[in-house]
């Protein structure tokens, strides 16, 4: 039962770390997440400018090109195009490259190859992207997972000393015999643990004694002075007495019990 206990209070210590984890797990991932996002939305800006930019240069083509039916139906829907699109930053010279002027030629193989770069980039970021949601909805999962799992554990563990508490209560009422026992353990753990003295308004029996058997070694202590000697104690002297007498009558429990409540009376 007690093995079964602590591995029960293991898991219930643990689920705040495994949240905790994925919590971490979502930041960092959320960080790649941003960036995979920048990166999309600055590829598809300067992918933007460069239909832009072919769109522009058809309509030039076809302007220039020999006039039929086929080539004004193409300028016609070039230009909606172009009208949608807008007008690119960076004309291409598209008179230079019909002349076959070699630094148009040139230049016009360049973008084209930096165009089909672009596309590759687009693609390669939009699998980033997909990668980091899929990673931050897992990590959401699992975070939300440990969360359920924590608080069914809470409630258990709480439900576990509600019952225990009802069960020692239903014991006392129909066997009394076993209040003082309970009041004894109840004493003894306030020992091992002075906190639960002003939480639980309770000491040992042990600690009470001792303090009780203290003050009456200062009584007797003092009735002998008395009828010995007509000098009364200073109070360094008095004080003096009082320790040495409840330091001989107490354990070091008791005296960790009296220091405690003396700390939360602040005397």
């Amino acid at each position: 039962m007690i093995t079964l206990h602590a591995s029960r209070f293991t898991l219930l210590a643990l689920c705040p770390l495994l949240f905790a984890l994925c919590a971490s797990g979502c930041t960092r991932f959320a960080a790649r997440q941003k960036a995979a996002v920048t990166r999309v939305a600055v590829t598809e800006t300067k992918l933007t400018e460069e239909i832009r930019a072919n769109t522009t240069a058809a309509v030039d083509t076809l302007v220039l090109a020999p006039t039929n039916r086929h080539t004004t139906l193409a300028l016609d829907f070039t230009k909606r195009s172009q009208l949608m699109l807008g007008m690119p930053v960076e004309r291409i010279d598209v008179e230079a490259i019909l002349r076959d002027e070699r630094a148009a030629l040139t230049l016009h193989q360049v973008r084209a190859e930096h165009q089909a770069e672009l596309v590759k980039e687009r693609v390669n970021a939009a699998n980033e992207l997909a990668k980091a949601n899929d990673k931050l909805a897992e990590l959401g999962r699992q975070a939300e997972a440990a969360n359920n799992a924590s608080l069914v554990k809470r409630i258990y563990v709480r439900l576990g000393l509600l019952g225990s508490i009802a069960a020692v209560v239903a014991a006392c009422v129909f066997f009394p015999v076993l209040i003082p026992i309970f009041g004894q353990l109840l004493g003894w753990l306030v020992s091992k643990v002075p906190k639960l003295a002003g939480a639980l308004g309770v000491v040992s029996k042990s600690a009470f004694d001792s303090v009780v058997k203290g003050v009456g070694a200062v009584r007797t202590s003092l009735k002998e002075r008395a009828s010995t000697s007509d000098r009364l104690l200073g109070d360094t002297e008095m004080l003096k007495l009082v320790d040495d007498e409840l330091l001989k009558s107490t354990d070091a429990s008791d005296r960790k019990l009296i220091e405690s409540r003396r700390a939360v009376l602040a005397v």
